[in-house]
């Protein structure tokens, strides 16, 4: 074991995975990517987890995700076959697409389904990149995750070993849609799941992907998930996620979205169920002429916390950011956003939107919310707002004037406010199955 000044927090199974994860490598213990696993254990063992006064982790607390009896299971285990029926439903149902699964963490090629040609698409698992000296792996793995006040993503980059490549070459249009399909399996005990995908998007090109989290079984799970895109000069990623796990999973999901000049990116997140949901969102504009649009939708009902964490960097002049985010509190559910808009001294012409508006359908519903500017340039337009409210009364009672019951226009108000952000997601399959579920909630309110 590495000889380091450990903080008192730092869980024992964490190092105790570590060095079994070790062991297990082989040849790959000596190459550059296993010197960066090193490197963020140490500095996980120095910092530990945030401590309560932390301004980041105000609201939601970071010791709860790596409590109790939790298994990283061995590298080497392979999945049953009898997750394939439950893939298959939902937004899976009839897909002709590129299908990657991860199952508690590790990439499972049994589970997946390519259908792109390689001159399009290339899609690998992080261990087959690393035995063949991957140059995207080796290039881009590390470079566009940070680890500032989130010492989860060094958790993740210490004790990962299969995850997911996607690498678009320069100049394609990849024609067949890509899901990622995250499932935690929680029937024989509590997993400790590190998936982590790297997309690494080619001059020009574009993408469209998916991304579904699920939960299954009577343990809880957590799962600590590391999303790392590179967009290359004029490079275009649509991104869609949708989190719809158990009562009992906890979902830490950790993206990072790096724009070359004229590259755009759409992340639409969909928080839809679970226990507690913790989103980190950084987006870096480092090219003129970048955009990133972020929208999000929660939510959330008794037994819920979801935590919504944004941070766009505007780092050069003449870039554009929208972001929109919507959230639906009910009984004693628990929501939280903190968005913050950041702009570097040189980056002029700069013109960013920022917006959290929130329903409040209880009088026990907690919602938390914390828009944010940091501007050091001063030919800027930037704006954020924040607003909490409930169902408009009047709006209720001229539905109900006109023969619509109370159920029924309360559902209607709701839709209507939910679709803002749902209507603007680009897949019409991963459209349809969400305004399905995001219908059966509504009806359930």
């Amino acid at each position: 074991m590495l000889a380091v000044k450990q903080a008192p927090d730092t869980p024992a199974f964490i190092s105790a995975a570590f060095a079994e994860l070790e062991k297990s490598l082989e040849g790959l213990a000596a190459g550059s990517i296993h010197e960066q696993r090193k490197q963020a254990f140490v500095r996980f063992l120095e910092t530990g987890l945030p401590p309560a006064k932390s301004e980041a982790w105000k609201y939601t607390k970071a010791a709860p995700f790596l409590q109790g009896e939790q298994v990283i299971e061995p590298h080497t285990k392979r999945a049953p076959q009898g997750h394939m029926a439950l893939m298959r439903q939902g937004f899976l149902a009839g897909q002709k697409a590129n299908i990657l699964c991860t199952l508690n963490g590790r990439y499972e090629p049994t589970l997946s389904t390519i259908c792109s040609p390689i001159h399009e698409v290339e899609l690998t698992g992080m261990q087959q990149a690393e035995r063949l000296n991957s140059r995207s792996l080796a290039q881009y793995f590390g470079k566009v995750a940070t680890a500032d006040d989130n010492p989860f993503v060094d958790v993740n980059t210490a004790l990962c070993t299969q995850g997911i490549i996607i690498r678009v070459p320069e100049g394609k249009n990849v024609r067949a849609h890509t899901y990622l399909y995250h499932l935690a399996d929680a029937t024989q005990h509590h997993p400790l799941a590190q998936p982590r995908v790297l997309v690494v998007v080619g001059a020009g090109s574009t993408i469209n992907i998916t991304e579904v989290f699920e939960a299954q079984g009577g343990h809880p799970s957590t799962t600590n998930y590391v999303l790392e895109v590179y967009l290359a000069q004029g490079a275009t990623c649509n991104l869609t996620k949708v989190q719809k796990t158990s009562s009992r999973a906890q979902l830490i999901d950790s993206s990072f979205i790096h724009h070359e000049a004229g590259a755009r990116s759409q992340t639409i997140t969909l928080s839809l169920s679970g226990q507690t949901i913790r989103n980190n969102l950084t987006c870096v504009l480092a090219g003129a002429g970048a955009h990133a649009d972020l929208q999000g939708l929660y939510l959330c009902q008794t037994g819920m916390h979801v935590d919504n964490h944004t941070e766009v960097k505007h780092m050069v002049p003449d870039c554009t950011s929208n972001e929109l985010y919507k959230g639906v509190v009910d009984g004693k559910g628990v929501s939280v956003f903190n968005g913050k808009i950041y702009v570097a001294k040189d980056a002029q012409k700069t013109n960013a939107f920022q917006s959290n508006r929130n329903l409040l359908l209880s009088d026990e519903g907690v919602v938390n919310t914390k828009p944010q500017l940091e501007i050091y340039a001063d030919d800027v337009r930037c704006t954020h707002g924040a607003t909490i409210g409930q169902l408009p009364e009047d709006a209720l009672f001229y539905m109900q004037a006109r023969g619509i019951s109370k159920e029924a226009a309360r559902g209607l108000l709701l839709g209507a406010f939910a679709q803002e952000v749902a209507n603007q997601i680009p897949h019409a399959p991963t459209l349809q199955e969400a305004s399905r579920l995001l219908e059966s909630w509504f009806a359930a309110r």
